[in-house]
């Protein structure tokens, strides 16, 4: 897997463009990547870590390494300290609360918020656990897959092929879990590996168990149908990649966001086409459904309802960051996060009755080469930004999305042409994010 450090070398000015220009750079990430970079996102406001109520609390965890509890009313109820990043969604079992850390643990809390066990895995954990049978399942970056008992107690652990970043699926059947390397592994309760299912790229999101088969999508711009023997049933491609947390299905629907801007209805039984709605940005969050509505966010910053049966927009409501936190439904009510560290409560018809600021930390942003050193020279240029993208030379156009208005926005793009000579695209950039200066400079020499 290419590392994002060869890829990316970026800095920021001072000033006020910073902001903007940062959070161009997260939604160029989502969209030229191959999967978003779990790993390489660094601590912050952002929150990522989809929420779960119950009795009347809800907890969700953070990219600043905290895990809050807040009334269903907006109010700090306790937080939770850890040493890192959190990605992974909480799962209340049996009264107590259960997640993973960038920092090496997977935590047990009671309902107060006090530790009644961690395991120490040494590795960072960016998956949602799945408990069945009163264990404990979760994958880890260097690709461990975990069992452990209800006290926090290891029982086995598996090597499979690459990292392992999403929620894994459980029946009598075995255990389901999708992997970096493009395989879905299916082990049985002993660990061993009954079976694996290859795709074309990365398996970064939750596999999906329904109706006795197994939905995900794959980076490779396919979403695959296979029974609990590892089948092929049917795949329906996309335009660009799926690279939601998890696709939801409801009777004979599957319902998942794409890259392309759209949110997909599919046969669960055939695959074909129900019906798409367009967004006006990336959709890779996850999603939720109430009796009629579907609702999910997009990189446009909005929260969408819309009517799950007609796939016509009901409504959406602006916030102020990208939306990756699935919205969780409760008592006529939706609950969810942002990436500026804002969490919402809106109405069912879409109006906001609270909003809690998870943390005074500056939202996340996905780490590039060289951070320090160039952000050192960019200040030392005052209003000037420098982006230096390993890109396809046919791709070499204007880079950014303006975190307003959505639009795309050029910055400074560095290529290697097909002839090995290096085309740089130049902007400079006023500090309200005018472009003052474009030109194009070619340079003699081979790049690396």
């Amino acid at each position: 897997m290419e590392d994002l450090d060869d890829k990316y070398k970026a800095a920021f000015s001072v000033g006020g463009i910073a902001a903007d220009v940062e959070m161009s750079i997260v939604l160029d990430e989502i969209r030229e990547s191959n999967a978003v970079q779990y790993w390489s996102i660094t601590s912050g406001s952002s929150i990522i870590s989809s929420p779960t109520i119950y009795k009347d609390t809800i907890y969700f965890g953070c990219n600043d390494g905290i895990l809050y509890a807040l009334s269903t009313t907006g109010q700090l109820k306790w937080k939770f300290l850890t040493g890192d990043t959190i990605v992974s969604s909480p799962v209340i079992h049996k009264e107590k609360i259960h997640f993973g850390s960038y920092d090496g643990n997977f935590y047990c809390l009671n309902l107060d918020g006090w530790v009644v066990w961690r395991f120490n895995c040494g590795d960072s954990i960016a998956a949602t656990p799945c408990i069945f049978s009163d264990k404990i399942y979760f994958g880890s970056k260097t690709g461990f897959f975990y069992c452990l008992s209800e006290d926090g107690t290891l029982i086995w652990k598996t090597q499979l092929g690459g990292e392992i970043s999403s929620s894994a699926a459980a029946s009598d059947k075995g255990i389901f879990v999708g992997s970096w390397d493009g395989y879905v592994y299916c082990l049985d309760y002993s660990g061993k590996i009954k079976w694996k299912f290859k795709t074309g790229g990365f398996v970064a999101s939750g596999i999906l168990s329904h109706n006795n088969r197994l939905y995900f999508p794959s980076l490779d711009k396919k979403l695959y149908c296979i029974d609990y023997e590892g089948k092929l049933l049917w795949s329906f491609r996309t335009p660009e990649s799926v690279t939601g947390t998890r696709i939801i299905a409801e009777y004979n629907s599957v319902y998942f966001g794409c890259r392309d801007n759209n949110m997909y209805a599919v046969s669960a039984d055939t695959g074909n086409l129900i019906w798409k709605l367009p967004a006006e940005n990336m959709i890779v969050g996850a999603y939720s459904t109430d009796d009629k509505n579907l609702y999910f966010g997009s990189t446009d910053y909005s929260l969408y309802a819309i009517d799950k049966k007609a796939g016509t927009l009901l409504w959406k409501y602006k916030t102020n960051g990208i939306l990756v936190s699935r919205p969780v439904i409760f008592e006529g009510k939706i609950f969810f996060g942002n990436w500026n560290g804002k969490f919402y409560c809106l109405s069912i018809t879409g109006e906001q009755l609270w909003e809690f600021q998870a943390s005074s930390k500056p939202p996340s942003h996905i780490h590039v080469a060289h951070w320090d050193e160039t952000r050192k020279k960019i200040v030392e240029m005052g209003s000037e930004i420098l982006v230096d993208i390993k890109k396809d030379p046919e791709e070499n156009k204007g880079f950014g999305l303006d975190q307003y208005t959505g639009r795309r926005k050029p910055v400074y793009i560095t290529s290697k042409a097909t002839t090995g000579y290096i085309k740089r695209k130049e902007i400079r950039v006023r500090r309200d994010g005018t472009v003052e200066e474009e030109k194009y400079t070619e340079g003699g020499g081979h790049g690396h």
